[in-house]
């Protein structure tokens, strides 16, 4: 684990160090003492024959129906910050792509993500953010392959932010969401009248195509979409996590 660096030599003065034999050394932000969370493959519902790479941070779907997928962290309070990049379909068709957070359990293959109090999905088909068991609010703003959707979770304040390419989307109200502020936000359940099931809200992605496969490329701190590092790092005041767009003030990996 190369935390501090590219560099083989024993960082604890050891020199117990190491000599490359070929190829290139990548730094790796994820570590022991700076965990981040990954793709989880022992969670999914009609997710079975999802596929898994680059440390679990490359998801590609199953193609024989609506699929759900989630992170291996999830949290109950603090705010944090993650990126996807929507990744190519194997077929031609619609983008029924979402991105979104979970915090209960998928019990049924028509589920797909947003569909109940616990969850909300961001959808690139139709630029809808599905809520409360269907309840849709349209954005105005359709996502693609090769789009980065940004997502500001605000577990002390209950509300959620999307962002696509770095401009966040319009809530309900048609105003433009603002996680640095604390504006338009999309409101979540409250936290401690209304806990959600699992205790913990993780990020969480899926489809909703019974026919084709796609590609999700998760950045929860690495810098990395896949095998492709981030073109140009945003600004980040905890210096926690590399992202491809500015992490929102007081939200960290």
């Amino acid at each position: 684990i190369l935390k501090d660096g590219n560099s083989v030599t024993d960082q604890s003065g050891n020199s117990n160090n190491f000599t490359v034999g070929g190829g290139t050394l990548t730094k790796t932000e994820d570590s022991p003492s700076n965990v981040f969370a990954t793709g989880n493959p022992l969670y999914y519902y009609n997710g079975a024959y999802a596929s898994w790479s680059n440390g679990n941070n490359t998801c590609y779907t199953n193609s024989g129906a609506t699929g759900v997928n989630r992170a291996t962290l999830g949290a109950s309070s603090g705010k944090y910050y993650w990126e996807v990049k929507i990744g190519a379909s194997d077929g031609a068709g619609n983008i029924w792509q979402g991105v979104g957070i979970v915090g209960d359990d998928v019990t049924s293959h028509t589920d797909e993500l947003g569909n109940t109090t616990f969850q909300i999905g961001y959808w690139g088909e139709d630029g809808t953010i599905r809520k409360n068991n269907y309840t849709n609010v349209t954005t105005g703003t359709t996502f693609t392959t090769n789009d980065i959707i940004g997502v500001a979770l605000d577990l002390d304040n209950g509300k959620i932010y999307f962002h696509k390419n770095g401009t966040y989307v319009n809530t309900v109200s048609g105003y433009q969401g603002n996680p640095n502020t604390g504006q338009y936000g999309f409101s979540l359940p409250d936290l401690t009248s209304s806990p959600p099931p699992l205790g913990f809200y993780f990020p969480a992605w899926g489809d909703w195509d019974n026919n084709n496969r796609y590609y999700f490329y998760l950045n929860f701190g690495n810098g990395y979409f896949g095998t492709t590092a981030v073109s140009s790092a945003g600004t980040n005041a905890s210096n926690n996590g590399i992202f491809e767009y500015d992490v929102p003030t007081g939200y960290t990996a």
